[in-house]
């Protein structure tokens, strides 16, 4: 297995394991509150951009979903680094947050990748 494929894996398992996460938060919302939309947004992004990585479904994405895609992911980014900045570098939160920067930073890039391929 080629470097790019197995770090392409960690990033898939990285990406699905926030899904997981955030659907298991967004059922402690309720439905139609802030914190729920926010999760809701974010795991529909980070479908999107899964798709994108995998190639499946990914015809089945318009160009508003791929747009829609990228504000949540910068969010996830952004709030990452913040809360990584709290932590001691090569601890475990550290870590775990570098690992969720590096996933979402290649899910947006195959986001803006394929938004590219479609002229938009």
């Amino acid at each position: 297995m080629s470097k790019s494929v197995r770090m392409e894996s960690d990033e898939l398992r990285a990406l699905c394991t926030i899904i997981s996460q955030s659907e298991n938060a967004q059922v402690k919302f309720k439905k139609g509150t802030s914190p729920y939309s926010l999760l809701k947004n974010r795991i529909r992004a980070l479908r999107t951009a899964v798709s994108c990585i995998t190639g499946d479904d990914a015809d089945a994405l318009t160009l508003e979903d791929l747009n829609a895609a990228l504000k949540p992911l910068a969010s996830i980014i952004s709030k990452s680094e913040k809360a990584r900045g709290s932590f001691t570098e090569g601890s475990g939160h550290y870590d775990r947050l570098s690992r969720i920067i590096d996933a979402v930073v290649l899910a947006m890039q195959e986001v803006e990748t394929e938004i590219g391929k479609r002229g938009g």
